[in-house]
């Protein structure tokens, strides 16, 4: 990846996720005969795991909006998908391509004001 591509990435990725890749050296798949040319071999998997916290379990009985449950748990630490492939391509697990092709972009979203103690 040359310096244009990172930064075209960096810019385009939530402060969270800029700062997973910041000084990370992201690597790009290479093929062999062992992947078949793929530049990869097994799986890894990324998860993206939403404690229920009382706040949480409040908004899911309230029949609260995805945006505002999301919300409240990356208020309270929740690491969304992006952010855990981020953290597999910057330990050279996977590449940067892979992750930004199969998850969506993370969106900022502040905690509600009635959730905020």
């Amino acid at each position: 990846m040359d310096s244009e591509q990172r930064r075209l990435l960096i810019a385009g990725l939530s402060d969270a996720g800029r700062e997973i890749v910041s000084g990370a050296g992201l690597y790009e798949p290479v093929g062999c005969p062992a992947c078949d040319g793929s530049g990869y071999r097994g799986r890894v998997g990324i998860f993206e795991i939403l404690r229920v916290s009382e706040g949480i379990e409040e908004l899911i009985i309230k029949r609260a909006s995805a945006a505002a449950i999301r919300g409240v748990a990356r208020a309270e630490g929740m690491t969304t998908l992006r952010e855990a492939g981020l953290r597999k391509a910057a330990q050279g697990e996977t590449s940067i391509a892979e992750v930004m092709e199969h998850t969506i972009a993370d969106v900022e979203e502040p905690a509600p004001a009635a959730m905020e103690r």
